[in-house]
């Protein structure tokens, strides 16, 4: 009894995996081809620690956008 249900475990896991596998992958046409975004040109500046008026700011770094992503053709 208990190698039948194990035999009938490994069927039906083989069995799940059998079916979600999907060998049949379609092109995607050029035409509904989702456009994908370019990465943003970015400029990073270490700003220093400084003391302005009564407070004390620490050193961090800054970034700078020097070109703002955009959507590829």
């Amino acid at each position: 009894m208990r190698i039948a249900l194990r035999n009938l475990f490994y069927f039906l896991v083989i069995s799940v995996c059998i079916s979600c596998a999907n060998t049949n992958v379609k092109k995607e046409d050029s035409s509904l081809a989702v456009p994908k975004i370019t990465k943003p040109i970015v400029r990073r500046i270490w700003v220093p620690d400084e003391i302005r008026d009564s407070e004390y700011i620490m050193g961090h770094w800054k970034y700078l956008l020097k070109q703002e992503s955009t959507w590829s053709r």
